[in-house]
């Protein structure tokens, strides 16, 4: 294998945390959980969550090809205890922003690896997402999704939307927000914070991204993935994918969805709205992220480790050792870093093998 370090580019708009029969979401039952003093550097060990729903479905999955036999990897070559259940992670003025399902948002210096002061965010932060100058947080208990001022590190403004909400992606036109009890997803208008279009997707909508002119959302629920206009707020396909889908990520040709339930990723051709090859990648998949040669990352939560998948050989490794439970992942000059949810750690890696 040759040892290859990661290079930065520009942040995916990518966020977040189905089948023929749906699997019913499990009910949240948080544990609160001490918050830090406001003028403290928010370094709190993981407690345990008891009352955090399991992430991935433990159905057992349909018919894919094998994936990979797990092996160890290369481990991070830092991890910082960051909060109780980090999700989502995004990057905005320098910073990277850890979504905390408890109750903080919390920034980390990348240089410096250092565990900044969080805010108070509410009770089911999940999605982060960098869009119009802001940061964007689902919070997903309160119905509520929080504007930030990365600069000041303060809430600018409060929205209220459908209940669950969860997933975010946006730019300066628009920020998407999934909601999943309802299957609907709100375009925020980032001009004057106001909900501006409500639009049905499928059953327990997760993710969203936007790519190929357009607006996607995975909806766990229903198996399917939807495509919407941004320019009309108009549905223009529903595609049938795996069971389980969640993360979503967009490659020069191809939009990437991973599959929770089957343990695989689905590569969709957006000329045809048709899934074009499906690739076993370990239980519990759910994160994704497009490195700088154009594979693709993948957070295989029930396996504790980061795999690839390389578009060109439509073949997946295994790649990184990460903590428990890893979920999202987010570039921040040359390293990776992956949130772990059940430890409250953050993964820093510096280099990963690339297979040949």
């Amino acid at each position: 294998m040759n040892a290859r370090f990661l290079l930065a580019v520009g942040a995916a708009v990518v966020t977040a945390c189905g089948s023929p029969a749906p699997q019913p979401t499990p009910t949240l039952v948080p544990t609160p959980v001490a918050t830090p003093a406001p003028t403290a550097v928010a370094t709190v060990a993981p407690t345990a969550t008891p009352g955090m729903p399991t992430p991935v479905d433990t159905a057992t999955p349909t018919a894919t090809p094998a994936a990979p036999t797990p092996s160890p990897g290369p481990t991070a070559s830092t991890t910082l205890n960051v909060c109780n259940s980090p999700i989502g992670i995004a990057e905005a003025e320098g910073l990277l922003w850890v979504a905390c399902y408890f109750g903080t948002l919390v920034p980390i210096d990348p240089a410096e690896q250092e565990v900044l002061r969080p805010i108070e965010a509410g009770l089911g932060a999940i999605g982060v997402a960098s869009a119009a100058g802001s940061l964007w947080v689902t919070v997903h208990e309160l119905a509520l999704v929080r504007r930030v001022d990365p600069a000041a590190s303060e809430i600018e403004a409060t929205i209220e939307v459908g209940p669950q909400p969860e997933g975010v992606a946006g730019d300066d036109d628009g920020v998407w927000v999934t909601i999943e009890e309802t299957g609907e997803v709100m375009r925020i208008d980032p001009s004057n914070n106001e909900v501006v279009a409500t639009i049905e997707v499928g059953l327990e909508p997760r993710h969203v991204g936007l790519g190929f002119g357009s607006v996607w959302v995975s909806n766990y629920g229903s198996a399917t993935i939807t495509r919407i206009d941004p320019a009309t707020n108009d549905v223009i396909a529903t595609i049938e994918g795996g069971r389980g889908p969640e993360g979503i990520a967009f490659t020069d040709d191809a939009v990437w969805i991973a599959n929770v339930i089957d343990g695989s990723v689905s590569r969709i051709d957006p000329e045809s709205n048709t899934v074009v090859a499906t690739i076993a990648t370990g239980a519990g998949s759910e994160g994704l992220l497009v490195e700088p040669d154009g594979n693709v990352l993948v957070a295989v939560a029930r396996e504790d480790r980061i795999g690839m998948v390389q578009p060109a050989r439509e073949a997946a490794f295994p790649l990184l050792t990460a903590g428990d439970e890893p979920r999202r992942m987010a570039l921040a000059g040359d390293e990776l870093w992956v949130t772990n949810t059940s430890d409250g750690s953050v993964s820093v890696f510096t280099e990963y093998p690339i297979p040949e």
